[in-house]
């Protein structure tokens, strides 16, 4: 996939969220002056782009002033507030089968990272990196990873452990260096990835806490094309926001030209894909919800519901008010089914 098409999900924001109330800081407003704005931040599994990720990182930093990764912060990182997946993996009864999940759905939280594992002799390595240069090197980024990591690894020793090894893919070690106040482990910098490299004994302790999970996966970022990951963005903007082509542009940092012709690499368009994404939300509140017409074309971003109305039967070939009535008539039927069953 394209630098310009890579993105996080809402999930991974939810420790800087918490650092920011618990520091004080008014995380609304920050959001309000950055790209993050549009989005509907409240469903963990929302996507939106990296870019206007790295927006909220920066302004965020700015106002914090460090408090991002002080060890009274580091409790914030720990996987059970990383949503579904995040409460998925703390339940786990081994840091081996934790970093397993990691590196089989790599790209669950960010689709360009990449995660490895690797054990020789008595010595286990976990690496990652960012699939394209692009990304490489934004620091508060990879820091906000390696205290995940740092805070899963603790799950399984003691709160104050540290690997033997840490290998930085620059010199400066900047924030992630705060991440390990005692300083026991070696930094060795300018590698070619982010890794910890500890015992392999501690990869099979167990743990103190396992719930095993009935039948549940969390694929990873299923498709990489650009009309995927662009459908996925649009089912997060917000209720009631219709994103334009050059929202969505300015969202990803990229032009509007690069989104069309990259679309059109793959025989679509903007305008099809939104109008796809506006009709599969149509159904579902007219289907799920007694909303009155008028208030689902409101919701959906429409200026009057004539104009949804037409929209929606050009899409279906029925107006509204006939397909809610279908769904009414399908749903009485099948009531009427189980009840003489």
């Amino acid at each position: 996939m394209s630098h310009h098409y890579n993105v996080c999900q809402v999930a991974f924001l939810n420790p800087l969220f918490r650092i920011l109330k618990d520091s004080n800081l008014n995380s609304e407003s920050l959001i309000k002056k950055s790209k993050l704005k549009y989005f509907d931040l409240k469903v963990d599994d929302n996507y939106v782009p990296l870019e206007s990720v790295y927006d909220f990182y920066i302004r965020s930093k700015q106002l914090a002033k460090g408090a991002f990764f002080k060890g009274s912060n580091l409790k914030h990182y720990d996987l059970v507030h990383l949503g579904a997946f995040g409460d998925y993996l703390s339940r786990l009864p081994t840091l081996y089968s934790i970093l397993y999940q990691f590196v089989l759905y790599k790209s669950i939280y960010q689709t360009n990272l990449n995660c490895n594992l690797d054990i020789y002799g008595d010595t286990a390595k976990f690496s990652f990196s960012c699939s394209d240069k692009f990304s490489a090197g934004r620091k508060i980024g990879e820091s906000i990873f390696m205290a995940v990591l740092l805070q899963l690894f603790r799950r399984y020793t003691c709160e104050n452990w540290e690997p033997d090894e840490i290998h930085l893919p620059y010199s400066a070690l900047g924030d992630i260096m705060d991440l390990f106040p005692n300083k026991e482990c070696t930094v060795i910098s300018n590698q070619t990835s982010f890794a910890i490299i500890f015992p392999r004994d501690i990869l099979y302790r167990a743990s103190h806490v396992f719930i095993r999970f009935s039948n549940q996966t969390f694929p990873s970022f299923p498709d990489r094309s650009v009309s995927y990951t662009i459908e996925r963005v649009l089912r997060s903007y917000k209720s009631g926001y219709i994103p334009s082509l050059s929202d969505l542009a300015s969202h990803f940092s990229t032009s509007e030209s690069s989104i069309k012709r990259s679309l059109q690499s793959e025989d679509t368009s903007f305008s099809k894909i939104l109008e796809k994404n506006l009709f599969e939300k149509s159904v579902k509140l007219l289907a799920d919800t007694n909303l009155s017409i008028m208030l689902i074309s409101e919701s959906l971003g429409y200026s009057d519901s004539p104009n949804f109305i037409r929209s929606f039967k050009k899409w279906s070939g029925v107006t509204p008010g006939i397909f809610r009535d279908s769904c009414e008539m399908t749903y009485d039927d099948n009531a009427q089914i189980a009840k003489i069953a």
